[in-house]
């Protein structure tokens, strides 16, 4: 049996926590204002920390044979954090690679709209 008490809603602000050791896959490439990352579930784009593991994934991104500026589909381990790095509110969140795991060249994320293969 379901309530019909109506509850109100408290005004007020949410405040934003830091998303610890996620699991990543997405599209890094690199902008006018320094690298980001697509993230393939979600579309979100996330500026990219250039400390934590990062040298790897950049070496990775440096060693393909294809254009720098063309996006290169990564999966890593990172954190998304409430603040920048120089510790002021963050919008959008920034992303901080923990750990680089693969890289896929010539690959990109898949097209939401599009059923998986059958198997």
């Amino acid at each position: 049996m379901g309530s019909t008490m109506v509850r109100p809603l408290n005004a007020g602000e949410l405040t934003p926590t830091d998303l610890e050791r996620l699991f990543l896959a997405g599209e890094l490439e690199f902008s006018p204002g320094g690298p980001v990352l697509r993230e393939c579930l979600t579309g979100r784009v996330h500026p990219v920390d250039p400390g934590g593991d990062f040298p790897t994934l950049e070496a990775a991104l440096e060693a393909r044979d294809a254009d720098r500026s063309a996006p290169l589909l990564v999966s890593l381990e990172g954190r998304i954090a409430a603040t920048d790095p120089a510790g002021g509110p963050s919008v959008p969140r920034w992303l901080t690679v923990l750990r680089f795991v693969n890289a896929f060249p010539g690959e990109s994320c898949p097209d939401p709209d599009r059923p998986p293969p059958r198997r």
